[in-house]
């Protein structure tokens, strides 16, 4: 029996033309028999799968199909969708013998392929990122063994438009230098850190039937996966009082219009996190709310696209209620018709009692956000794949 076993050197999240490395070990586990090798095969492809519910390929698409046969090397094969690019195949090694309990190690490089969608499982489109290993004997069918990776795609970061300020900055004799072999990702890393480390303010102001509500700040653009984003609600200058708010971080997944099924819905949403305070009387709010480092950045293909965005829930006082009176406490669990709390008992042996229930509209207001990668050191953090393993 053969073991084939592939352990990723440097980690299993790639940027698009970063370097993978990858140890294959072949070993004969057979205490008496000797093994035979024919030829080992190795690539890297991108394959994109979908909800045929969902989703139907537009005509002017032509996907690469494979082969059926079970004795070529076929990365793809047996998967569902098709592949979207991949590398050459590589031969590993041909014509191996290995005697009983021996091992054979080899290694395999390749550049990331680039120009690709980054690495999405969403509701309607999927695409997966794998190294394949082609393993076959002698006049036997070839055995295959996946090796997924996660693919960040810095492109839009390569360009001379974006200006990097890391040059500026002091080197830190204390911290070891981890700078990428490619000196155009390299820069591409720079620009990135550099664009989304850049400090702005952003101010929306939140308006209902052209009445003040809120007043809605961040102090950044961009996010990269895995950061915090962090905003104020200004309630000084609201017209209408507020109860309480929600914030919803969602992604949301549209299907092109010409690949989309007919009875399927136009996009999906995903909730990341959510977070909901109390602001009665209150003159601000700080918002907080982290960015999962194993999602996808906003992208775009021609079969989808992804967009980030920040979805708020207001409780608002009914404008109906807006000057009445606000505490009844001649009645247990009464309903009030105002916010506002009012003069307390003169009697000091009364207890005030908070309304049970009070008349509230619901606002509902979505800001787009723009979300990028990060460094592959950053999303290795929540990444711990295995090595993998097959026996034939």
């Amino acid at each position: 029996m053969i073991e084939v076993r592939g352990t990723l050197i440097s980690g299993s999240v790639y940027l698009a033309g970063e370097l993978v490395r990858i140890e294959v070990c072949f070993t004969n586990s057979s205490e008496t028999k000797e093994e035979t090798i024919a030829v080992a095969c190795a690539e890297i492809h991108c394959q994109c799968s979908f909800s045929e519910q969902k989703v139907r390929l537009n005509p002017k698409m032509t996907p690469r199909l494979s082969t059926d046969s079970h004795t070529s090397f076929s990365p793809s094969l047996g998967e569902k969708g098709f592949s979207v690019l991949s590398t050459q195949p590589a031969i590993l090694l041909s014509n191996l013998t290995l005697a009983p309990l021996s091992s054979r190690t080899v290694y395999f490089c390749e550049f990331m392929p680039g120009g690709g969608p980054p690495s999405f499982r969403g509701s309607a489109v999927k695409y997966a990122y794998k190294l394949t290993i082609g393993v076959q004997r002698p006049n036997s069918r070839t055995h295959l063994l996946r090796v997924p990776l996660r693919v960040l795609d810095i492109g839009a970061f390569t360009g001379s438009n974006v200006t990097s300020e890391a040059a500026d900055e002091p080197l830190n004799p204390f911290v070891a230098s981890q700078e990428l072999e490619d000196p155009l990702l390299a820069r591409a890393v720079d620009n990135l850190m550099a664009f989304t480390s850049r400090q702005r303010l952003v101010s929306t102001v939140v308006t209902r039937n052209k009445s003040n509500v809120a007043v809605f700040s961040l102090f950044k653009s961009v996010y990269r996966i895995g950061e915090e984003i962090v905003g104020i609600m200004d309630f000084n200058t609201a017209d209408l009082p507020c109860y309480s708010m929600t914030v919803y971080l969602r992604s949301k997944e549209k299907v092109c219009e010409e690949n989309r099924q007919p009875r399927a819905v136009q996009s999906y949403t995903e909730t990341h996190s959510s977070q909901s305070k109390v602001v009665l009387n209150c003159s601000s709010a700080h918002v907080n709310l982290a960015i999962p480092v194993q999602c996808t950045p906003s992208f775009a293909t021609n079969l989808m696209e992804l967009t980030w965005h920040l979805e708020f829930e207001f409780h608002l006082a009914s404008s109906m209620a807006l000057g009445m009176s606000p505490i009844n406490n001649t009645a247990e669990g009464s309903c009030v018709d105002d916010i506002n709390m009012g003069a307390l008992p003169e009697n000091r042996d009364e207890v005030w009692r908070s309304p049970e229930r009070v008349k509230t509209e619901t606002m509902l207001m979505s800001l787009p956000i723009n979300v990028v990668l990060t460094t592959p050191a950053q999303a290795c953090q929540s990444l711990t794949l295995p090595e993998q393993r097959m026996r034939f």
